[in-house]
């Protein structure tokens, strides 16, 4: 998912959820305020229901706002053999594990790709 499709479902969706979850509020304590002065238990079973519906809008409401796009960065770490300098670096694309990864900068043997991994960065609502 990119940037843009999480900015448009947010657009899309941030008012509807909480435009429901504010009626649905609003209609909650209606039902609690009628049981409260009639007494009759068939606004207390149409409370709880409505409590469960507002409890989903809101977990729902605090779900889309939480939804973060993972990105990842490729890193590699080389090692000389000689010496046993090591540096990490950015990966570039067809490099394999324990390939010729150059000279060593400290005694000039051979320096060869020992980890290839990704590091992850969430990037979410505040940047």
């Amino acid at each position: 998912m990119s940037e843009e499709v999480l900015a448009r479902m947010r657009r899309k969706f941030f008012p509807l959820y909480l435009i429901g979850l504010l009626a649905s509020l609003i209609f909650l304590a209606h039902l609690v305020l009628n049981y409260i002065y009639t007494g009759k238990e068939q606004y207390l079973t149409l409370s709880m229901l409505t409590g469960l519906f507002s409890a989903y809008l809101a977990y729902s409401l605090a779900k889309l706002l939480r939804t973060k796009i993972p990105i990842y960065s490729y890193r590699k770490i080389v090692r000389c053999t000689q010496c046993g300098y090591e540096e990490e670096a950015e990966a570039k694309g067809g490099e394999i594990l324990f390939g010729d990864a150059g000279s060593c900068p400290k005694c000039g043997g051979k320096m060869i790709v020992q980890k290839i991994y990704r590091k992850k960065q969430l990037k979410g609502i505040l940047g």
